[in-house]
């Protein structure tokens, strides 16, 4: 058999090998990904609950006044 026959099957045999490996690598990264996204989404949905959980003071349309940190300190402060 000529040899570059041999050269390329050879060559062609290492291509699918690398891409065998590549595919498995992808796969795990496409895993690792779809794992993250839903942890991701599952913390977004926690934090908007928190936000709209929260509570500002009574009377008041937007973030509380230095006036109102004050009163609402801890007594240790």
């Amino acid at each position: 058999m000529d040899p570059r026959f041999t050269r390329l099957e050879e060559k062609i045999t290492f291509v699918e090998h690398q891409l065998g490996e590549l595919d498995g690598v992808v796969r795990d990264l496409g895993s690792t990904l779809d794992a993250i996204a839903r942890k991701l989404d599952h913390v977004a949905d926690r934090l908007q609950q928190q936000e709209e959980n929260q509570t500002t003071p009574a009377g008041s349309d937007g973030p509380p006044t230095d006036e109102q940190l004050e009163e609402d300190r801890p007594p240790h402060w």
